[in-house]
């Protein structure tokens, strides 16, 4: 029961500004009133999907990624990815100069030190790099990414360009020095092309699955899951978009590992961890898998297929 009181009452306004709005846009009030119908429909569609398709127990695979980053617009070519471990005479201090020559010398001993560690056949960049006074890299295993070896010395100071220069893949350079410190350097791969890089490392990785974790360390570009080995957890259908539901969805036993899938700038290699078809889904999970609600109207369309009769097309100028 509610007890109402009306504090006022005002005059009905007229929607003068709205229509001068869309005059001066073009569309009509036919169009307008059709447009706020298909959002009516949409979110309506869109409580059903969140409430009856996307349910508590899903079909679930649980899954590792390596991500590799497609090459800029109009850079293509021969690509290095490097890697390296800054050593500061002064940590945390953005200008070196100051440093005495005590402080420099002590900086190269921990640089030598941590070079030696950096070899080693079991070594682990991802703690290595957590020594590292280069913060942005110093949390991503010492990753730089990929560079053009004939622009090293515009993206690089020249020191640092020079050692990579003269390093192989798999090389680790003894301490460079530049103004910033001491680096250890190691160039990991090179790549000419990216989508041969992606075949020949997934067809690696379906021949020996058991180095996934360890090759997703070296190489993935999504930083926030290769200090894992990859691994991304439990996902749901629609979390993702449907080219990479597909390949994931389409792995049979665990240890299977996808071809490359191509999404928005990047090529995805997906391993299979573990599946079941009705586990418990999280409320986080459930919330990543309701953000692919146009996901699961494309595989609608997809899947059954439509058209539009001509009495159903538009005449007048749609918005947007």
């Amino acid at each position: 029961w509610y007890i109402l009181k009306v504090d006022g009452i005002r005059a009905a306004t007229d929607n003068t500004t709205l229509r001068g709005l869309l005059t001066g846009l073009g569309v009509s009030d036919a169009a307008y009133r059709d447009f706020v119908r298909q959002e009516m429909l949409r979110d309506e569609f869109q409580q059903y999907f969140e409430t009856k398709v996307v349910t508590l127990f899903e079909p679930q695979r649980k899954v590792s990624q390596i991500v590799i980053t497609r090459d800029a617009a109009g850079s293509p070519g021969t690509k290095i990815r490097i890697r390296h471990i800054l050593v500061a005479p002064l940590p945390g201090k953005a200008d070196q100069s100051k440093a005495t020559p005590k402080q420099w010398r002590a900086a190269l001993d921990k640089a030598r030190a941590l070079r030696a560690a950096a070899v080693k056949p079991d070594a682990d960049w991802w703690e290595l790099a957590k020594q590292s006074d280069d913060p942005g890299s110093a949390a991503r295993g010492g990753s730089l990414g990929w560079a053009d070896p004939g622009t090293l010395t515009t993206q690089f100071v020249l020191p640092f360009a020079r050692a990579v220069l003269r390093l192989d893949v798999g090389d680790t350079s003894q301490p460079v020095k530049s103004d910033f410190g001491y680096h250890i350097i190691q160039v990991v791969e090179r790549r000419s092309s990216v989508q041969s890089f992606a075949d020949d490392l997934a067809a690696k990785l379906q021949k020996d699955p058991e180095s996934f974790a360890a090759t997703a360390k070296e190489l993935s570009d999504d930083y926030a899951t290769a200090g894992s080995g990859g691994a991304i957890g439990w996902v749901l259908h629609y979390q993702l978009a449907n080219s990479a539901d597909d390949a994931i969805f389409g792995l049979t036993k665990p240890g299977d590992v996808s071809e490359p899938i191509g999404t928005r700038g990047e090529l995805t290699i997906y391993k299979l961890d573990d599946s079941t078809d009705n586990r418990y889904a999280t409320k986080s999970a459930r919330d990543k898998a309701k953000n692919g609600f146009d996901n699961y109207l494309d595989r609608l369309k997809q899947d059954v297929g439509y058209w539009l009769d001509a009495e159903f097309l538009p005449t007048t100028t749609a918005v947007g």
